[in-house]
């Protein structure tokens, strides 16, 4: 349900990021499911549009959220989550230099996406994960 509403350009994306708690709340139950990070890391990346949705998506924590995410074996959480990184990136030094610094489980998330553009996987996800590292 989330993937069709959160992917129309008339969906409410303003909402997402009114209020902290929501954000928040998104966060924490990214963590729970497989179709909990689909549909979270796709809400947010559809929705993180300004340098406001930028900075409070990386003051909740998401960035973290992100980088664990980018860890995941399922082709249908990667590809949202680098979608994710790239919008939340997106023509924002700060942010930028934040990601470049992040790490999960003992990996930059520089060399997460890196390992992504390996040549045994697919396409898209090697051009979504240099797409991510040119931000």
């Amino acid at each position: 349900m989330c993937l069709f509403d959160f992917s129309h350009p008339n969906a409410p994306f303003d909402l997402i990021y009114r209020d902290k708690q929501t954000v928040g709340h998104l966060l924490g139950l990214a963590m729970q499911s497989v179709s909990n990070q689909i549909c979270v890391t796709t809400i947010l990346g559809s929705s993180c549009k300004t340098t406001e949705n930028q900075a409070m998506l990386c003051d909740q924590g998401g960035l973290y959220t992100l980088a664990a995410l980018l860890c995941s074996q399922h082709y249908t959480v990667l590809m949202p989550t680098l979608n994710c990184i790239a919008n939340l990136a997106y023509q924002n030094p700060n942010v930028s230099a934040m990601i470049a610094t992040a790490s999960f489980g003992g990996k930059s998330v520089a060399d997460l996406l890196v390992g992504l553009m390996a040549r045994d996987r697919p396409s898209d996800m090697q051009l979504s994960s240099a797409k991510c590292l040119t931000y």
